[in-house]
C-alpha cells in the first residue's frame, strides 16, 4: 500500500476500487498533468511478472508493457 491513500482527495475508495487491475485510463481521464507528476513521489514499482502464475501471464501481457508498466 501507499502512504497517499491517507492523502487523497477522492477517498480511499477511489483509488481500491481498481486494485488488481491497470487504472490508467480512469486516471489519465479525471487527473491533470500535475496529478500525474504527484505520483513519482508515492512509485512502489513496477510488478514482477517473472513471479506470475502463466495462467495470469496471458492477462497481464495485455495490459503491461516490457518493464511491468
Amino acid at each position: 500500500c501507499t502512504e497517499y491513500l491517507e492523502l487523497h482527495p477522492g477517498g480511499i475508495d477511489s483509488i481500491t476500487i481498481n486494485a488488481g487491475a491497470d487504472a490508467t485510463e480512469d486516471f489519465t481521464a479525471i487527473h491533470s498533468s500535475k496529478a500525474t507528476k504527484m505520483l513519482q513521489k508515492f512509485y512502489i514499482g513496477d510488478l514482477d511478472i517473472k513471479s506470475v502464475k502463466e495462467e495470469v501471464k496471458s492477462d497481464l501481457d495485455n495490459m503491461l508493457d516490457d518493464k511491468g508498466r
